[in-house]
């Protein structure tokens, strides 16, 4: 892991020191799409991509959940905001909907730097929601953008524009024993940009045995520099000694207490305590070469895990990971009469190493040992990225190629050694043209590819009940197609995208009899996609903002026949076939009010379709206020999540034994807070 370490900071010193350029006079101004990796002076992109400023009104949020803030993507759905054992579940057209903890099919990114694990695990536990100004979304598989598990790319900024300098204190306080303590700092002066952060959560949680407490803090140091280029480094530690796990429970223990935890999860004390530690460094710099820019980016994270499950054998988990990586890119523009073409070629390398030990879970207490092996996933990728505009014409094309090598070196040899090695390579295209019909109106067609190897974690979960990995599983693949129109104006902006997705080898959960309450995956051959999704935002009278989403998604197994069972022509589980949100915002510099208006539509539970989940609606509402009180600023805030009481599922548990499918969520609940600025 030294050696790694030394290798990434040898390279970035290289990098640096060849790219003190002069600036570039007559370089184009780019927009502020970033997801792409690759801008042209156009808005048009032939990508449903969505975008989302929050800069303003991140305040008003409980900021308990990313789900907060991708509400109003289409094509998106997320399940699971209130177990916080488990992570948010977010699925991409379908991609991620199996996971059973953490993200998985859809890379994150924050700020430049990827959040998702090379074997294609994400977690957002260590974001500190409260610094969160903008967000991106790719719909469907984006391979030749970021490689392995992009069936979709959520891309997080955080804030990193300080005014003046500042110091600011806030609490929040609300439903189910919630607390938040909060303390925000920002310092500038001449070229140079100093932003802290550090907060407190608690939360009692709405079901027994949900309790959550974290510790986070960030520190962001931004250096402008004379010759145009900007260095970012970044600091982020999170301590979440508890966050409890209530666990799936049938229909019937549902109607009979939706509050109760699983009796097992109780009796094993099922839950995860992490501590999460990560450094970056990302730096962008115009060079002499006219048009031409360096980019390049470093980052370290340590992550150690202890996970106690309901069950005995293997029920306690204990996970030290080391996950580093760089990458760097050089991108030149050639400007012609008729138009602009865009190059870029880069490279990305992540090395994820998980030290993974089992141990019996003596209902609470840790056991023998019974699984110790070191797991590493190793990635290095080579991409082309270029773009072209000529009149009303543009075009889009990526490249990249992915060399993955996985490997088991099993250190539990009282049962044999199952060590063992997988290699699993994979060339992704994309190609894309848009074509602009009139002034901020266009249309666009593409064709991406998208590979999603299995995680670590899925591989070591074999079902043979020995160590090494399942060998059994292969690459989930796919090709998506895609017709669109997009809109972008001064007051109107929005998307209607017409997509197709042929996959094949889907990987999906399931469990065993012999082994209860323990997670497994199998292949699903192949499945068919075809959605609708509409977005768009609309800026009318003064200061009022109407936005909403629609999204069909009419998902099924083509071809899937398993242990006797005949599922081809299934719908897959935990995605509704339709979904929607409206909301209306009011807002000025002293007031912001919004109301948003949730539709999911009902849902099925497991690849049999025996158990279907009811549609719900949902109402929430949010309001704030700034105002000056001498030299300081206050700004009072609240929310009401669920108005009208629904009672709703907030997560599924796909193919659960017995079926636990379900995990209830909260019913009405509000949140009341201050920030005082200095």
């Amino acid at each position: 892991m030294r050696k790694g370490l030394l290798l990434v900071f040898c390279f970035w010193s290289v990098l640096l020191s060849l790219s003190g350029q002069d600036t570039v006079k007559d370089s184009i101004e780019v927009v502020t799409i970033k997801s792409l990796r690759i801008f042209d002076e156009s808005n048009n992109t032939p990508l449903a991509v969505f975008k989302r400023d929050f800069t303003k009104n991140n305040f008003l949020k409980a900021q308990l959940s990313l789900q907060e803030y991708v509400t109003e993507a289409p094509g998106l759905f997320s399940l699971n905001a209130s177990n916080y054992a488990q992570d948010l579940r977010i699925s991409i057209r379908g991609f991620g909907a199996r996971s059973a903890f953490g993200i998985r099919g859809v890379k994150l990114i924050i700020d430049g730097i990827p959040e998702t694990t090379p074997d294609g695990q994400g977690q957002l536990d260590n974001l500190m929601l409260s610094t969160v100004s903008s967000l991106e979304v790719i719909n469907g598989p984006s391979s030749s953008l970021y490689g392995n598990a992009s069936g979709g790319v959520i891309y997080i900024g955080t804030l990193d524009n300080v005014d003046k300098n500042y110091l600011e204190a806030g609490t929040t306080l609300g439903s189910y024993g919630l607390q938040k303590y909060s303390l925000n700092g920002g310092w500038v002066s001449d070229n140079t940009t100093v932003i802290a952060n550090y907060l407190f959560t608690g939360l009692d949680g709405y079901r027994d045995q949900s309790s959550l407490e974290q510790h986070a803090a960030n520190i962001k140091l931004i250096q402008d520099f004379d010759s145009g280029g900007q260095l970012r480094l970044g600091f982020n530690y999170t301590n979440s000694p508890i966050a409890d796990d209530p666990g799936g429970i049938n229909a019937e223990l549902v109607a009979e207490n939706r509050r109760q935890a699983r009796d097992r999860n109780v009796l094993f004390q099922t839950g995860e305590s992490i501590n999460h530690t990560k450094l970056s460094v990302h730096y962008e710099t115009p060079l002499k070469v006219k048009n031409t820019s360096l980019e390049s980016y470093a980052f370290y994270s340590a992550r150690n895990f202890t996970g106690l499950l309901p069950f005995g054998f293997g029920g306690w988990i204990d996970l030290g990971r080391d996950y580093w990586g760089a990458g760097a890119s050089l991108t030149q523009k050639h400007i012609q009469t008729n138009g602009v073409i865009s190059s870029k070629i880069g490279f990305d390398f992540a090395n994820q190493a998980d030290d993974r030990q089992r141990f019996f879970n003596n209902e609470g207490v840790q056991g023998d040992q019974t699984l110790d092996q070191l797991e590493t996933f190793r990635n290095i990728a080579f991409y082309y990225l270029g773009s072209a505009n000529f009149g009303k014409l543009g075009v889009f094309l990526g490249l990249r190629y992915d060399i993955n090598r996985l490997e088991a070196a099993d250190a539990f040899l009282s049962n044999g050694d199952d060590s063992g090695t997988i290699n699993l390579s994979n060339f992704s295209q994309s190609l894309g043209f848009n074509y602009s019909l009139i002034d901020g109106l266009s249309t666009y067609i593409n064709f991406r590819q998208s590979f999603e190897t299995p995680a670590l974690t899925e591989l070591s979960s074999n079902p043979s009940g020995e160590g090494g990995f399942n060998s059994s599983l292969d690459p989930q693949t796919a090709n998506n197609f895609e017709l669109g129109l997009s809109a972008n104006g001064s007051k109107l902006n929005g998307n209607l995208a017409l997509f197709y997705v042929r996959s094949q080898n889907d990987l999906v959960p399931f469990e065993l009899e012999e082994f209860p309450d323990r997670e497994f995956f199998r292949n699903a051959g192949s499945t068919n996609r075809l959605g609708i999704e509409l977005s768009g935002q609309y800026v009318f009278a003064n200061n009022w903002t109407a936005s909403g989403m629609y999204s069909y998604s009419d998902f099924t197994y083509d071809d899937f026949f398993i242990n006797g069972n005949q599922f081809s022509g299934n719908r897959l589980p935990a995605i509704p076939i339709h979904q929607g949100s409206w909301k209306l915002a009011y807002q000025t510099d002293q007031i912001q009010v919004s109301v948003q208006h949730r539709y999911i539509g009902s849902l099925f539970t497991n690849d049999a379709n025996s158990v279907e989940d009811n549609a719900y609606s949902l109402f929430n509402v949010n309001a704030g206020f700034q105002f000056p009180l001498g030299s300081v600023e206050l700004k009072p805030f609240f929310g009401v999540n669920n108005i009208f009481n629904t009672l709703y599922n907030d997560n599924i548990r796909i193919n659960a034994f017995g079926s636990r499918f379900f995990e209830p969520s909260q019913e009405r609940n509000v949140y009341v807070g201050v920030n005082i600025r200095l």
